[in-house]
């Protein structure tokens, strides 16, 4: 698998995987849809938001230890996925990009550690991470559950 997502994941690569791994083509679409389907299947037991008790850990890490910030426990910045093909949809146009020919813009969230606690994918390339950072909606989260924390947008 890391093999076919290190060639970019295109349809170019199913050739290589089967001539490199001694594969049919069969085989090599089955073993790449059956990591995917177990990654996907570990998401919610991986990206989680941290508890009250783990939130004050992690404030401490980045006062103390790191960044000399009070009460922030986590991070947030945009990022760019290069997407292999033109996405077949109306707003096809909108996945172009600045950095890339066609691209998904995605907003992710870590902890002082990199760890990543929680995500939002699916905007297309053209999107700025202020818009997608303002979907998110950590302010109002985080007042309704009376939670003092600063959340850094890295722009």
């Amino acid at each position: 698998f890391l093999f076919y997502i290190g060639t970019a994941g295109s349809g170019a690569s199913f050739p290589l995987c089967r001539q490199v791994f001694g594969i049919g083509r069969g085989t090599c679409n089955n073993y790449r849809k059956r990591v995917v389907t177990a990654i996907r299947s570990l998401c919610n037991q991986v990206i989680v938001w941290p508890d009250q008790r783990e939130r004050v850990k992690i404030a401490r890490r980045f006062r103390d230890k790191k960044y000399d910030f009070m009460n922030c426990i986590a991070v947030a910045d945009g990022t760019l996925f290069p997407l292999t093909y033109e996405p077949q949809s109306e707003d096809a146009l909108d996945y172009h990009g600045r950095k890339h020919l066609y691209s998904m813009t995605t907003m992710i969230v870590c902890d002082d550690e990199r760890k990543i606690r929680y995500y939002l994918a699916g905007f297309p390339g053209c999107v700025h991470d202020n818009r997608v950072y303002n979907k998110i909606n950590f302010c109002w989260i985080c007042y309704q559950k009376h939670i003092e924390i600063l959340i850094i947008l890295l722009i």
